[in-house]
C-alpha cells in the first residue's frame, strides 16, 4: 500500500495563534506577516466578539482550526491559558507549529506533546528570512493561504530524510510470510 502524502492544503482553515498575554507587542506583528502572506489567522484580539464569554469562544477556534502556531516567548509557558490551548489543539489532533520567538526552556510537563513538533525559529531574523520558512511548515501540515499569498495550489516538498541503514534486516517488513 502506498504511503499517503502531506494533507491536501486548505486555504479556507485558519491558524489559532497560541500566546500569552505578555507577549502580545512581540506576537502580533507575527500574526501580521502571517495575514500578509495569504494565512487565515486566529488571534483573541479581532476572534473574540465584545461581551463573549472566551472560553468557548476559544475552544471552538481551536477545535475549528488547521492548525496552532505556539509563539514561545518567556511567558508564554508559564502561561495556564497556552497550556490550556496546546493540550485542546493536542486532543482535537492539530498539529502544533512552535515558533521560536525567544530561547527559552520547555517545561517538562510540556516536553511530551511538543517532542516530534518542527521548530521555526525567528529569534532576530528579518521576517522575509523566517516567514517562508513558516508558510512551509503549515503547507506541509496541509494549511494552505489564500488568493493573497503565495499560490495556494502548489505541491509542498518533500522533505528529505536521511534514515541510519538498520545493523540488522527488518523482520516481517517485505510482505513476505512463512512458506
Amino acid at each position: 500500500m502506498p504511503r499517503p502524502g502531506p494533507p491536501a492544503a486548505d486555504p479556507t482553515r485558519h491558524v489559532f495563534v497560541s500566546y500569552a498575554s505578555a507577549d502580545r507587542e512581540r506576537v502580533l506583528p507575527v500574526a501580521a506577516a502571517l495575514e500578509r502572506a495569504g494565512v487565515r489567522v486566529w488571534i483573541d484580539r479581532a476572534g473574540i466578539p465584545g461581551g463573549a464569554s472566551y472560553g468557548p469562544v476559544i475552544a471552538r477556534a481551536i477545535k475549528d482550526s488547521g492548525a496552532l502556531v505556539l509563539c514561545r516567548l518567556g511567558a508564554a509557558f508559564a502561561s495556564r491559558n497556552v497550556r490550556q490551548e496546546g493540550t485542546l489543539a493536542w486532543k482535537h489532533g492539530r498539529p502544533v507549529l512552535p515558533l521560536l520567538l525567544e530561547p527559552v526552556a520547555i517545561p517538562e510537563d510540556l516536553e511530551y506533546w511538543l517532542e516530534g513538533s518542527q521548530w521555526v525559529e525567528l529569534l532576530d531574523r528579518p521576517e522575509a528570512a523566517w516567514l517562508p520558512d513558516v508558510v512551509g511548515a503549515l503547507r506541509r501540515h496541509g494549511m494552505g493561504v489564500d488568493a493573497a499569498g503565495a499560490e495556494p495550489s502548489a505541491a509542498p516538498k518533500a522533505a528529505r530524510v536521511s534514515l541510519p541503514t538498520p545493523l540488522t534486516l527488518l523482520l516481517g517488513r517485505d510482505g513476505v510470510g512463512p512458506a
